[in-house]
């Protein structure tokens, strides 16, 4: 029995759709592993995001705890119209703001946050290269934790 041409070319596509559905199933599937939101925080690598509501929990596990410190790094005007409890303010637009850095702990654990996130990205590269070990940014910064119905405070 001889194959034809094109039943081989029907075969071989045939092959290669299998193929690539097994693939896409491959690459976008990811196990899950449920983690708290304090352990996912311990998991995280240094200079990396965390979402908003992981960012509640975790500064809700770290009230007490003086090796981390929540920074919001927006103008003061900005900080007292609406700013995360417990948050200190270093404002990014003082110049003395590396400065100010510089004299916090490199040991410690710091979550900074900004209204959008330019600040953040640039504050990252400052703490980098003071060498700052663990520091964290909140994902999409106030704007998004606002939106997401997370709390706020005014005023100091």
């Amino acid at each position: 029995m001889q194959i034809q041409p094109l039943s081989v070319g029907k075969y071989f596509l045939k092959i290669v759709i299998v193929c690539l559905l097994l693939l896409s199933v491959l690459i976008v599937y990811k196990p899950v592993i449920k983690l708290s939101h304090a352990e996912a925080f311990k998991e995280a690598l240094p200079f990396s995001a965390i979402l908003p509501k992981d960012a509640l929990e975790v500064i809700k596990a770290n009230k007490e705890n003086p090796n981390f410190t929540l920074i919001d790094i927006r103008t003061p005007e900005e900080y007292l119209s609406g700013h995360i409890e417990g948050a200190v303010n270093i404002n990014y637009h003082d110049e003395e703001f590396v400065e100010n850095l510089d004299k916090l702990d490199k040991n410690k654990t710091y979550l900074i946050y900004c209204r959008t996130g330019r600040r953040t990205a640039d504050t990252f590269n400052v703490m980098k290269k003071l060498k700052f070990k663990k520091v964290y940014r909140i994902q999409g910064e106030i704007v998004r934790w606002k939106a997401e119905g997370l709390p706020i405070i005014n005023g100091r």
